[in-house]
């Protein structure tokens, strides 16, 4: 029996490539697909290094759970570099297998996706040291190895780039490609990343629509009984039923155990999109409606427009305003993971122990998500990064319970976290590639990192955003605290040209004492706030003043820290804008 701790082979197995492949997506089904096609292909780099006679570092176990993009693990020596291979083989092989099976063709047929999956290994022997010192060399060797790379020739002629993957050249369609997407020019890697996971009858993944109406729809839900609500739900379910019914994936906190009220599951499962009065054009109406009623689209999309309209008009007698058109992509990191797996005097148990609790991690993220407050969809959860979308109205709360459960787990790295908003019709390709960034100017920005960074893009191309540590405030507020007072109080409007002034006169601002600061951003924010009686509106300004200067004097974005009010005001008059 060989020594696990000391004398076994340790080989690290990595996955190239994850951030791209997952960010090149144009819905939130290939966004979802992507994730989970590279969690299967490590699950099975995992699964045939244990069946080869390897123990499991990282991750742990083969379980359901968070999955890692790379595979740690020790064997028996001598035997490393063989069964490293031998995983590696399997990563290929299922790969190609996925792609033959999309494209109907038999064993043997080449994936022609030259470069993925990007699967690199390194194998330190079991003569070289313990533990500790093996996990130095193969991080280091494999830091080395990763920055070689062999390019096979590869000749394409006469085909266009893959739109989402121009590294690769596009692909006629799969036989089952859906007929609007057959236009497209994907690459054999995107057609499958488009076509996995898609079931019978159509359904995948919630879309942006989806996401983006499940506050409204809950607050329907939530006054099921009130005068005219379901009567409303059920005009407009009429309409859709025209359609051919339009069944989508519905947003998990939506999932209802109202089982024998069918409007009701209607309202959760299916009606994400038409709630949305702009929703119902011609065009639109057209392509989803089946060929009989075709003809009738015009008249179809009039009336389900007027039956969203009255929708809308019901709900805002009931005080809830209308469903948003913004949406939230949350993404965290745990703060130098590399440096704090490779500690002084590492063993393997404790490589072992951090993975369990990174997976378990994972699975209460991944539950907390799911639930009705916070009406998440997570894409990808691995205990030490986090991928999800939000509704606009449960963004920072989301943001802030992923957070709290990083930090309420013993003994792992701070972790820093993005909150990004942006259009339903945005391209989200475009949506991932911001937020990555902020996430690293967040990183970045805060000294020793452990930070918040909160931005969105406008649909027309502008952005902004705030980057704030983690911590609390002197007199212990929380910076998602206060920007949930500062951008979400329903009562009172807060104008955007509080921004135009705090941008205009924000070098005189510097130069005030901080009572005299605190007192004229006060007096800005109650000269720029309009509803609710004049006293409730002061003791809001106050309040909201207050939020101005705490979070502006912690203020990170843009490379510049100190009193900074301008971002936080114009994030904050966003989400008054767009977070409900």
């Amino acid at each position: 029996m060989w020594d696990v701790t000391e004398d076994g082979d340790l080989i690290v197995l990595a996955l190239g490539g994850v951030q791209a492949f997952i960010g090149e997506s144009r819905t939130t089904a290939d966004l979802a697909a992507a994730s989970g096609m590279l969690s299967s292909l490590a699950a099975e780099a995992a699964r045939v290094v244990g069946k080869s006679g390897g123990t499991l570092v990282f991750p742990e176990h083969t379980e359901e759970g968070g999955k890692p993009n790379r595979v740690v693990a020790l064997t028996p020596r001598g035997s490393g570099a063989a069964v490293a291979g031998r995983a590696a083989d399997a990563v290929r092989e299922m790969w190609a297998a996925q792609v033959r099976q999309v494209f109907g063709e038999s064993a043997g047929a080449p994936a022609d996706t030259p470069g993925f999956p990007d699967v690199s290994w390194v194998c330190v022997p079991g003569d070289r040291g313990d533990y500790a010192v093996k996990w130095d060399l193969a991080r280091r060797a494999l830091a080395a190895r990763r920055g070689v790379r062999a390019f096979g020739a590869v000749t394409e002629e006469g085909r266009a780039p893959c739109s989402l993957s121009p590294r690769w050249a596009s692909s006629p369609p799969p036989p089952k490609a859906r007929k609007h997407h057959r236009e497209e020019q994907l690459s054999r890697a995107n057609w499958v990343k488009r076509q996995h996971g898609l079931s019978e009858d159509g359904t995948r993944f919630p879309s942006t629509y989806a996401i983006a109406s499940a506050r409204f729809r809950s607050e329907v839900d939530a006054r099921w009984d009130a005068d005219g609500v379901a009567d409303a739900v059920r005009a407009l379910r009429d309409v859709v039923r025209g359609l051919g019914g339009q069944r989508e994936t519905p947003v998990p906190g939506l999932a209802s155990g109202h089982g024998v009220d069918r409007l009701r599951v209607w309202l959760a499962e299916s009606a994400g999109a038409w709630v949305y009065p702009e929703r119902w054009r011609e065009g639109i109406v057209a392509e989803a409606a089946p060929d009989a009623s075709k003809s009738d689209a015009a008249a179809i999309a009039e009336r389900g427009a007027r039956a969203a309209g009255n929708l809308l008009e019901r709900m805002r007698a009931h005080g809830v305003p209308r469903p948003a058109i913004y949406l939230a992509v949350v993404v965290q990191d745990l703060d130098d993971m590399g440096r704090f797996l490779s500690r002084p005097s590492v063993t393997v148990e404790a490589h072992q122990d951090v993975s369990r609790r990174l997976i378990g991690l994972a699975g209460r993220q991944t539950a907390a998500l799911r639930g009705r407050e916070l009406l998440g969809v997570p894409v990808y959860a691995g205990g030490d990064d986090l991928l999800a979308l939000a509704p606009a109205a449960t963004a920072l709360a989301t943001a802030a319970e992923v957070h709290r459960l990083a930090a309420e787990t013993s003994d792992l790295p701070t972790a820093s976290t993005a909150v990004l908003y942006f259009h339903y019709h945005a391209q989200l390709r475009h949506v991932l590639v911001e937020a990555q960034r902020l996430l690293r100017e967040a990183k970045d920005g805060v000294p020793g990192k452990h930070a918040l960074a909160v931005g969105f893009l406008r649909r027309s191309g502008f952005r902004e955003e705030s980057i704030q540590p983690w911590t609390p405030t002197t007199s212990g507020h929380s910076p998602e605290g206060l920007f949930e007072w500062l951008g979400r109080s329903g009562e009172f409007t807060l104008s955007p040209r509080l921004v135009t002034v705090l941008e205009r006169d924000a070098g005189e601002l510097q130069s005030l004492r901080d009572t005299v600061y605190e007192a004229e951003l006060r007096r800005l924010v109650g000269r720029h706030a309009d509803g609710g009686t004049s006293a409730a509106r002061d003791a809001w300004s106050a309040e909201a003043g207050r939020a101005l200067v705490e979070l502006g004097d912690r203020e990170h974005s843009a490379g510049r820290h100190g009193r900074r009010p301008a971002p936080v005001a114009r994030v904050g008059v966003f989400q008054r804008q767009e977070a409900r």
